[in-house]
């Protein structure tokens, strides 16, 4: 989530210009873990969390994420 912030914040917008969001979950037992995340930092984004394969085997969470920037 740090990197996906950095990554936002760098093209000068906020988790506010979220218009999408899609987190993939290898375990839906986990879905809680960014409900928590999100509530101790504050962030709140339009999204919706579902089980299924992410793209590395290291790798337990994924999200994408559709911004738009204001004019």
């Amino acid at each position: 989530m740090q990197v996906v912030e950095a990554l936002i914040r760098k093209g000068e917008m906020d988790w506010d210009n979220t218009v999408r969001a899609i987190a993939y979950f290898k375990n839906s037992s986990d879905f809680t873990l960014l409900n928590d995340y999100c509530k101790a930092t504050g962030i709140s984004f339009p999204h919706i969390k579902i089980e299924a394969h992410v793209c590395r085997d290291d790798l337990l969470f994924e999200i994408e994420l559709d911004l738009l920037k204001n004019k």
